[in-house]
């Protein structure tokens, strides 16, 4: 089966394992005022944006991933290290 082309993007993969870690996109919409529901359809399906918006749902999504690496290592670190490979799978993707 061929990858979705969003998941090819630093952001894609960012949004996959938000998503992932149960967060839905009106979960998303009330931890900010700013994230709305266009902007995550549009990046659900690939969608070209602006740099600076796809640089504010980036950094959202990877702050995200961090903290829910903090609180696994607190609690015994179990699935830890799924969460690094996607941070490093995230940077690989942003720096191609």
């Amino acid at each position: 089966m061929a990858e979705k082309k969003h998941q090819l993007t630093a952001l894609g993969i960012a949004y996959e394992a938000v998503i992932k870690l149960g967060y839905t996109h009106s979960k998303l919409a009330r931890l900010d005022s700013s994230i709305n529901y266009p902007t995550l359809r549009n990046i659900r399906d690939g969608k070209e944006m602006k740099n600076a918006t796809e640089r504010f749902y980036l950094k959202l999504f990877f702050n995200l991933i961090n903290k829910e690496y903090e609180r696994r290592m607190v609690n015994g670190g179990v699935g830890a290290g799924s969460l690094l490979i996607v941070m490093k799978n995230i940077l690989e993707a942003e720096l191609k």
